[in-house]
């Protein structure tokens, strides 16, 4: 074998491999290495080889190079080794790993989308390199190949439209028609056509994967409009640079004339329809979201329609695909320029006659098929026999009327929550559906961290600070949106409506009878619950059930009122009920907080010190009719001297403006932003230690330069560094090394690759089956790479981090409040069991 020469394989860049098989991402090249050649510059795999032409380098060996019998038997040697990094486990299973070489000819079917002639020659090599490893693999059943499993499947793929979910890798079932023997143009077409509506289907499937049945039934609705002949959605191409969050709140739907008006839409045109606009949106926004999977995106639907069939014009052209394989076999052999010649007609055979654009249209031709495959989804038990409008009126009017039944017959009669036979999630959502949601989320996120970081100190409950939350998000102009109109669930709306009540009667000491305290709290209640109030027959439902709980709460007798359906769809509030939800006084606009006007009965509560609560000072500003004075309001443990006017839009902003902005230095000697404080830490923990990391006291002028370089002061710090870098060398003696050279290959391969990206500010934890001179090596290690290190925890629970300083300019960055120099032996004397093991 030594004299067929080395072993070649195509070079492969980053890539995440799934862990049910196939890859969530891989960067394919066209370029070869010898295998021989990778294992030695890559240091057998540990780092990725720097080269002209590859900014992310060669990670990777990817489908080997078929050249001769003997040279593929000599390939055939490392493949293990190779195939076990491209697999999750990082293990080698003969008959299975295998499948991976066929995900990534599938992959390079689609790369493009302008196809090069060097690419439509790889392509035609990793063929033929995938049909020689898959008819040389031993298949699970006696006498069998993998080839011949790879066939059965993707005929029955093909033939059995039931059968298609099964398939894990849709790459690899397209890559699967470039091997089957005796497909022409035709088969292959229908190939291509089943998998990109399998991945149509996948990806709506995805998008609705948590929704009940009333918003399926809303995309329904919204997918069976009148045949108006406005196709232009089909045109827009994918992924849409405007398209946004995936929204199934049934916008322009009325579930109670819904029925009527699809069967009025069937006898008008029976089994003629077209999205409606709203429900053309969504199927965009769906195919324009990030969905990790490793099926081909739609982005490369288009190209693969055209690939597959060209695939079986050559075949076609040459005879078979024997003859393909003879024909590229003879051009690595024979240089003969007829050989050539067939390459450049085999070539030109598979070129796209034109670069189609990545839209609905060049993929599905029309509507037809976009709306049959939705309605698969929304509706997966349909009858293809009956009309799917008459179907989709008689499961909206069941369920209105399942609802309404449920909703009246657990209704609001006092402060409790509606006793339920069986309380659980699944019955809770049967009954009202699923809660409303911020429309905007990195809004409300905003408003969270900002009424979570004024009241840390004041000692409130957490669903009080969730209420406020909400209540900041609205005055900040956020809105909140149902799944669907026949959703109703209100979250909190029981305990926030008591948590108001006990904060006014024994914090506040504020009387909350009367029937002005009582519109009071329920024009405060509708701002601090999650609600659509843009829908004022739910605005009137809202204000009549926080009145009847109110009610409750100050022991009014309710016994002679009628029940309250639980539902903000239906209207069946009385006169006076309706009263309550008068509109409210308007959310304070710029102009107004600049003038620093505190008006009294005013709905949003100031912004105060930490050490109280935005609910205690609207109150007790509201109590004290909007009085200009400092007012006192008694907190846990102290008096806090409140101010009630409220501070302007421009001063919030700019305050918000400078927490974003500002960095304090964290236990790792690192800089980090408050933002990036909270979601390390979490909220509560991640408050206090924003506030511990800026209790240091902050650098001087002089040592803001040296740090910044501006000074010229890098020469001592890589001098410094140096030294480190020395001494660390000097200590990994032969012990260390061998104990460094252990350490599993998963785990040194991301630690290669850690060192080698060098992003600033990332972090990597390794794992807690390390040991403690594994560990002690690692510290080594890491200095020498110019990492920052430090080991938490103790004994078996101890665990090492690697991280990259988040800013650059000197070796500042990387110190914390420890020494990492000494953290070289702390690692070893935190197991003090293993002692006998390291000797």
């Amino acid at each position: 074998l030594a004299t067929q020469g080395d072993a070649l394989f195509f070079q492969l860049g980053r890539m995440q491999p799934a862990a049910e098989g196939g890859f969530y991402s891989a960067e394919e090249g066209d370029g070869l290495i010898a295998h021989e050649a990778f294992v030695l510059l890559s240091r057998d795999g540990r780092q990725a080889i720097k080269c002209a032409g590859r900014e992310e380098g060669i990670a990777f060996l990817g489908l080997p190079i078929y050249a001769s019998h003997g040279h593929f038997l000599r390939a055939q040697l490392s493949l293990p080794e190779v195939l076990r990094r491209l697999t999750s486990s990082g293990v080698y299973q003969a008959g299975v790993s295998e499948r991976q070489f066929l995900s990534l000819l599938g992959r390079a079917l689609v790369s493009g989308p302008g196809k090069t002639e060097s690419q439509l020659e790889s392509l035609l090599h990793k063929a033929r390199a995938v049909f020689a490893v898959l008819s040389s693999t031993l298949g699970s059943h006696s006498g069998t190949t993998l080839l011949d499993e790879v066939v059965g499947e993707v005929k029955q793929f093909l033939e059995e439209p039931g059968a298609r979910a099964g398939a894990t890798d849709l790459f690899a079932v397209a890559a699967a028609g470039l091997v089957v023997e005796g497909w022409n143009t035709a088969r292959l077409l229908e190939l291509a056509h089943a998998v990109v509506g399998e991945c149509l289907r996948r990806r709506i499937a995805h998008a609705l994967r948590g929704s009940g049945e009333p918003q399926r039934l809303c995309l329904a609705w919204a997918l069976l409009g009148p045949k108006t002949g406005d196709t232009a959605w089909l045109d827009r191409a994918l992924p849409c640079p405007n398209a946004g969050e995936v929204h199934l709140d049934g916008n322009g739907i009325d579930p109670f004339s819904a029925p009527s008006e699809l069967e009025e839409l069937e006898l008008d045109s029976p089994g003629l329809g077209a999205p409606r606009r709203v429900g053309a949106e969504v199927l965009l926004n769906i195919l324009s979201s990030r969905c990790v999977d490793s099926n081909p995106q739609p982005k490369d639907w288009a190209l693969l329609k055209q690939m597959l069939p060209a695939w079986g014009r050559l075949v076609d052209s040459s005879g078979s695909l024997a003859s393909v394989w003879q024909s590229l076999d003879a051009l690595m052999v024979d240089d003969d320029p007829a050989h050539l010649q067939d390459l450049h007609r085999s070539v030109a055979a598979l070129r796209p006659p034109e670069q189609l654009p990545s839209t609905l249209r060049s993929t599905f031709g029309g509507e037809e098929e976009v709306t049959a495959v939705a309605m698969s989804v929304c509706l997966p038990d349909v009858d293809p026999s009956r009309s799917l409008r008459l179907q989709v009126a008689a499961k909206l009017r069941e369920i209105v009327e399942r609802r309404t039944a449920l909703v009246r017959k657990y209704p609001i009669i006092g402060a409790d929550f509606p006793k339920l036979e069986i309380h659980s999630g699944e019955t809770v959502r049967d009954v009202w559906g699923a809660p409303a949601n911020p429309v905007d989320p990195t809004l409300h996120h905003k408003a969270m961290m900002r009424v979570y970081r004024r009241t840390m100190k004041a000692g409130i409950s957490m669903t009080t600070k969730e209420a406020l939350a909400d209540k900041e998000y609205r005055k900040r102009g956020g809105a909140f949106a149902f799944p669907s109109p026949m959703d109703t669930f209100i979250r909190g709306l029981h305990r926030r409506t008591m948590d108001l009540h006990q904060d006014w009667r024994v914090r506040l000491k504020r009387d909350t009878s009367g029937e002005e305290v009582r519109r009071e709290a329920v024009a405060e209640m509708l701002l601090r619950l999650r609600w659509d109030d843009s829908d004022q027959k739910a605005r009137r439902k809202l204000a009549a059930i926080v009145g009847r709980i109110w009610d409750a709460l100050e022991g009014v007798d309710l016994t002679a009122k009628p029940p309250l359906s639980s539902a903000l769809w239906l209207d069946d509030a009385d006169s006076d009920d309706v009263a309550l939800a008068a509109p409210s006084q308007p959310l304070p606009v710029m102009e107004e907080e600049e003038q620093g006007d505190g008006s009294a009965g005013e709905a949003v509560a100031p912004n105060v010190d930490a050490d109280t609560t935005d609910t205690g000072a609207d109150s007790a500003n509201n109590a004290l009719g909007g009085s200009k004075e400092s007012m006192m309001v008694l907190g846990d443990e102290e008096f806090v001297v409140v101010e009630p006017a409220m501070p302007s839009v421009l001063e919030q902003h700019a305050e918000e403006e400078q927490d974003e902005q500002e960095r304090r230095t964290a236990r790792d000697g690192s800089d980090y932003t408050r933002a990036e404080f909270l979601a390390h830490y979490g909220v509560e923990h991640g408050e206090g230690m924003w506030v511990e990391a800026g209790q240091s006291a902050p650098l001087s002028a002089v040592e803001e330069d040296h740090r910044s370089g501006r000074d010229g002061g890098d020469a001592g710090g890589d001098d410094d560094r140096r030294t480190r870098v020395e001494a660390a060398r000097a200590a990994m003696d032969a012990g260390l090394q061998a104990a460094l050279d252990s350490i599993p290959a998963e785990d040194r391969r991301r630690m290669d690759a850690f060192a080698s990206d060098s992003r600033p500010g990332s972090r990597l934890k390794l794992p807690l089956s390390l040991t403690a001179k594994q560990r002690k090596a690692m510290h080594l290690w890491a200095e020498i790479e110019g990492l920052s290190h430090q080991s938490f925890g103790y004994r078996g629970r101890r665990r090492l981090h690697l991280s990259v300083p988040a800013r650059g300019g000197g070796d500042d960055d990387e110190v914390g409040d420890f020494d990492e120099a000494a953290a070289w032996d702390t690692d070893e004397d935190q197991d003090e069991d293993a002692a006998a093991v390291w000797d």
